[in-house]
């Protein structure tokens, strides 16, 4: 831990050619994120999702990402679902989450009932 920040490391993977050029092979990189930047992977505007939390530069809601660990889908799994989505930002949702459970409990709970009462859900512009 340097500096007092904890550190959060995402691979992902793109592909690379090898030393001829001739093939591509997979490499993976790392991106460092550290605990105070973790409140930068979520965002929230009025006109994506109607304000709700959501994985930023994705329209996925923080409340989905809970409903899926709740449901005990390991972070891996939830980025099979979302494969552009890294753990550091599942991670990042789940922390949310945890820290403002209450509301996103609440998102949740508005979607299985519109989910239950088979009206469609509304969709953000």
């Amino acid at each position: 831990m340097a500096g007092g920040k904890r550190e959060a490391s995402e691979s992902r993977l793109r592909l690379g050619s090898d030393a001829k050029g001739v093939s591509l092979i997979p490499v993976t990189t790392t991106t460092k994120v550290s605990a105070n930047d973790i409140g930068s992977l979520i965002a929230s505007s009025p006109d994506v999702l109607g304000g709700k939390p959501r994985i930023r530069g994705h329209r996925v809601p923080v409340h989905r990402i809970a409903a899926w660990w709740q449901l005990g889908l390991s972070v891996e799994e939830i980025a099979e679902k979302h494969p552009s989505i890294g753990p550091a930002e599942i991670h990042a949702a789940l922390a949310y989450y945890h820290l403002h459970r209450a509301e996103v409990d609440g998102y949740l709970s508005e979607e299985l009932d519109t989910v239950a009462k088979g009206t469609s859900m509304p969709t953000a512009v």
